[in-house]
């Protein structure tokens, strides 16, 4: 709330100053205080976005960052607005996000174009359709080894151990369907998370011989999932102590009327 220096003054009194009707809004504002020049914005920083409040410094893109010219002809509605901004303030903040709603509201689609904006890496996982080994990795066939056979990452650790490097390396892992886990899957994923969200540092790959993979910073993880119940019965209600690792953002659960196109 801005303040004028007369009301600061007055309140060091302990009185406040009175005013004539002239000098006050129908609804007692004081004139003289809403007639004061606005601040000057803060110019951002070159090499940042800002998006709608939120600022998030730009990077080189990587062999993962999504292609910004599959977003040229995004129309933003006021509601892509709102949800581009709570996930980036989300971002900003370095918090583990969790957005619940309906299909078809752009979610994850919002996250692949401000990863193209930012040029940030960005490794897209269905909790659902793919299999701990596509997740994890597994060892398989490969032609640059001597014995033709060696461990290939599956796409949650790509995400976690980033260039190879412990430098500062921005990246979005998204867990598409979270609460729509298959039995095998859950279990071996949510080791994973709890080494990120821990902040300990490192995974262990048991399937790699215990290779243990170093996380170097910069890594972000964003959640996607329908709402239990109603047209989606069989998605799993999320216990509180799982809801609280998350920074939990509820969204509409079907698209909002101005977005419906007839």
């Amino acid at each position: 709330m801005f303040v004028s220096p007369i009301a600061e003054e007055n309140h060091d009194a302990g009185a406040p100053e009175e005013h004539s009707p002239e000098e006050q809004t129908a609804d007692g504002h004081d004139l003289e205080a809403l007639k004061a020049p606005a601040p000057e914005p803060k110019p951002i920083p070159e090499g940042v976005v800002d998006y709608y409040g939120a600022l998030l410094q730009q990077s080189e893109p990587g062999p993962f960052t999504p292609t910004l010219s599959r977003f040229t002809n995004d129309v933003l509605t006021t509601y892509d607005r709102e949800l581009v901004q709570r996930i980036a303030l989300s971002l900003e903040l370095h918090l583990p996000l969790l957005l619940e709603g309906g299909s078809g509201l752009g979610k994850t689609r919002a996250i692949e174009r401000m990863c193209a904006e930012l040029g940030w890496d960005c490794f897209y996982v269905n909790c659902h359709d793919f299999d701990a080994e596509v997740l994890i990795g597994a060892k398989t066939v490969r032609e640059d080894t001597r014995s033709g056979f060696g461990w290939v990452d599956g796409t949650a650790t790509r995400a976690v151990r980033g260039n190879g490097t412990m430098e500062y390396q921005p990246r979005v892992l998204v867990l598409d369907e979270y609460n729509f886990m298959k039995g095998e899957t859950r279990g071996r994923l949510h080791e994973v998370l709890d080494a990120v969200l821990s902040e300990r540092g490192f995974i262990m790959l048991t399937e790699n011989d215990g290779e243990q993979v170093r996380i170097p910073p910069g890594l972000h993880i964003v959640c996607l999932q329908n709402p239990p119940g109603g047209k989606y019965d069989d998605r799993e209600v999320l216990d509180e102590p799982q809801l609280t690792r998350f920074n939990y953002q509820k969204l509409p659960d079907d698209m909002p009327e101005p977005m419906m196109i007839s």
